[in-house]
């Protein structure tokens, strides 16, 4: 017990100072966030000027953290720089690129599933999220007037991929559960069957085989041992 316990405290140590923050973790988290908002303006070019802006303005505080001496204080100040780069705009943006790869990942990889009884709602579910896809797109390709009009625009495109995929999981989630039980049910058939199939053992003097229950050969007779 006490081995288990000095593992446990161990393990939750190590665990603790690989989550701690650091001004390594958060200048490394700094680049990747710097680059994600750069593939987005490359992906929603509409969008770049509030992109570029939004750069500009957690930059100012990442710069004014480099000019902390205090350690704790700046980690802080860094930590404050990546949240201002992820908010708002950036951060409807994003959702808005994870939720239209899930979609068609899962569009994808149901493109061929045999649906049975089901073929008709799952044709229509699928098409309807390839739609939701496209419109969202649509919808992102709109002139934007200002920042808080951008933002309006990319949450209507973020709620109907939402609201798409929450209904195409849902479908798949209970297509998948009926179809588990219906295999579940033949394979507790197939098992049954073998159950009541009855114990055969060969004669030996004839070779026929035999109910295990016989008391004679049902071919020649002899008795069974």
């Amino acid at each position: 017990m006490k081995i288990q316990a000095f593992l446990i405290v161990f393990a939750l140590f190590f665990a603790f100072i690989g989550c701690k923050q650091t001004t390594e973790s958060e200048g490394n988290a700094w680049k990747n966030n710097v680059e994600s908002v750069k593939s987005l303006a490359i992906d929603y070019p509409n969008y770049k000027p509030f992109l570029e802006a939004q750069i500009k303005a957690a930059q100012k505080v990442m710069e004014a953290a480099k000019g902390i001496s205090d350690e704790e204080k700046k980690i802080e100040k860094m930590s404050d720089a990546n949240e201002l780069i992820n908010k708002g705009i950036v951060g409807e943006l994003k959702k808005i690129k994870a939720t239209t790869s899930d979609l068609k990942t899962t569009i994808n990889s149901a493109t061929g599933t045999k649906f049975g009884e089901s073929e008709s709602t799952a044709k229509r579910i699928l098409q309807e999220a390839n739609d939701a896809i496209l419109e969202s797109q649509k919808i992102l390709k709109a002139n934007v007037a200002s920042k808080e009009d951008g933002i309006r625009m990319a949450r209507k495109a973020n709620q109907l991929l939402t609201d798409k995929e929450n209904e195409v999981s849902e479908f798949m989630t209970k297509f998948e559960s009926a179809n588990s039980k219906k295999i579940d049910v033949k394979t507790d058939e197939k098992t049954d069957v073998k159950k009541d199939e009855p114990k055969m053992v060969k004669c030996e003097y004839c070779k026929v085989k035999n109910d295990a229950k016989n008391a004679k050969c049902s071919a020649c007779g002899a008795p069974m041992k």
